[in-house]
């Protein structure tokens, strides 16, 4: 049995249960944007019957196009686009449309209408040939309420009528140059850094156009160089070559690399939350807006890191689901208790999320790191969180230090039984906590030796 129809014979239970669980982790927008931006955005999603997320992706996404018309992004001596693919899931009735409505599509034909441009920034449905001829002619943005009809048909794999469309996707994210040669079509080609960008949603106002307006304003000058600041260049690099270290470390350890572009992701948000941030500000102040600063600084940056690791948690676990989905019965879900319950079982005094994932049983395999920070939350009373580096240009990493049984109080603590617990105490602590981890644990203070050695 194929895996598609494995997903397509997915009893219905399923998808509920992952839904509701992947919500019970929600993302904090009050971390990602200053608190009047925040207010902005939850005010707006309350007057027009759906949700902030659904909002603000749909605003990001018309944001992200409207700078990649004009604008790149430099950073370590190369340019790129902020071209992205955005896709988010809900029920039914939950939103979307009118999200995607206010929020792109309104201000996309409003942009175009007031350009006197005749042909529509937006590409609704279409086949594979019809949406690259458009690209061969010009920018565009895909925006679809049931996005999945267009991307399975890219997708399919039908023997010699398979297009392999689906790669050209991955090229034009990558602003490589395309050319597509048909039997009864002249050769096609879409060039180098074309502007194109994804907004779609599919199943499990007058401000907006304001907003969009004032960023096609501050805009205006095609060419526009977005740079970083030092301290921004710098935490970039760090990040960069922590990516690269992981890659080079599973294919060491015979694992496969992970299968990411969180970096190229980080890259190319955070000049739109920049000039997100910037305009809204002004507006919310009563004032003109001016065009942003050209010098992104950490805050975008941050902000663009928590998003990108909110949201490749949450496909972590929606992609580990999919590969150990079975054909019928309903999958039973994670909550924030069971994790935390297994977390506390994981065996020895001390362990790290690695540590978790490579001792826990197949059904918490798909623990993304927001449930399993969540859980170290819940499990405050019987230990303490830290952060500790192992090396100088090592990553920080997140270690949980379990009290001895004897200090807990067991009246106020349930999720575990004393027994359960200190038999998962008093067992090794797993290899993954490396000896420069348990070294550091013991210079800050945070375990004794003795514990660590035993």
């Amino acid at each position: 049995m194929s895996r598609m129809t494995v997903v397509a014979t997915q009893n219905c239970k399923t998808w509920a249960n992952l839904h509701s669980r992947l919500r019970a982790s929600p993302f904090d927008y009050g971390s990602m944007f200053p608190i009047g931006v925040r207010g902005y955005f939850r005010d707006h999603a309350l007057a027009i019957s759906t949700c902030e997320g659904y909002l603000v992706d749909s605003i990001l996404a018309t944001t992200v196009y409207l700078i990649s018309e004009r604008s790149t992004i430099k950073y370590s001596g190369m340019s790129t686009n902020t071209s992205m693919y955005i896709v988010f899931v809900g029920p039914h009735s939950t939103g979307k449309s009118q999200a995607i409505q206010v929020g792109t599509t309104d201000p996309l034909h409003a942009v175009a209408s007031a350009r006197n441009d005749a042909n529509s920034l937006i590409i609704g449905k279409a086949t594979s040939a019809g949406l690259f001829m458009r690209l061969a002619q010009g920018n565009g943005v895909m925006v679809s309420n049931e996005i999945h009809d267009v991307l399975l048909k890219m997708a399919k794999n039908d023997g010699d009528n398979a297009t392999r469309d689906i790669a050209r996707l991955c090229h034009l994210f990558s602003g490589e140059k395309v050319s597509t040669t048909y039997a009864t079509q002249s050769k096609r080609e879409i060039e180098a850094g074309r502007a194109f960008s994804i907004l779609g949603a599919t199943q499990p106002g007058p401000a907006a156009h304001l907003l969009t307006t004032y960023i096609v304003e501050n805009l205006h000058e095609k060419g526009v160089k977005y740079s970083f600041t030092q301290e921004c260049e710098e935490e970039l690099d760090k990040l960069n070559e922590q990516y690269i270290e992981s890659i080079n470390q599973a294919i060491v350890e015979g694992l496969t690399p992970p299968q990411t572009k969180k970096f190229d992701l980080i890259v190319r948000l955070v000049a739109p939350i920049h000039v997100l941030t910037s305009v809204i500000e002004d507006l919310l102040n009563g004032v003109m807006p001016a065009s942003p600063d050209y010098v992104i600084g950490m805050e975008s940056l941050v902000a663009a890191q928590k998003f990108v690791e909110y949201v490749e948690g949450q496909k972590e676990t929606f992609l580990t689901e999919l590969q150990d989905s079975t054909a019928t019965p309903a999958k039973e879900q994670p909550t924030p208790t069971t994790v935390a319950a297994a977390v506390a079982r994981t065996p020895g005094s001390v362990l790290t999320y690695r540590s978790f994932k490579s001792t826990c049983i197949k059904s918490m395999r798909s623990v993304s790191t927001v449930e399993f920070c969540r859980a170290l939350s819940d499990l405050k009373d019987v230990g303490e969180v830290t952060s500790i580096r192992s090396g100088s240009r090592s990553k920080s990493s997140v270690v949980f230090v379990k009290r001895n049984p004897e200090a807990i109080d067991w009246d106020n603590f349930d999720l575990l039984s004393r027994e359960d617990y200190s038999a998962a105490y008093l067992k090794k602590i797993p290899s993954c906590v490396t000896g420069n981890m348990r070294s550091a644990l013991v210079a800050s203070g945070k375990s004794e030796e003795s514990i660590l050695t035993e």
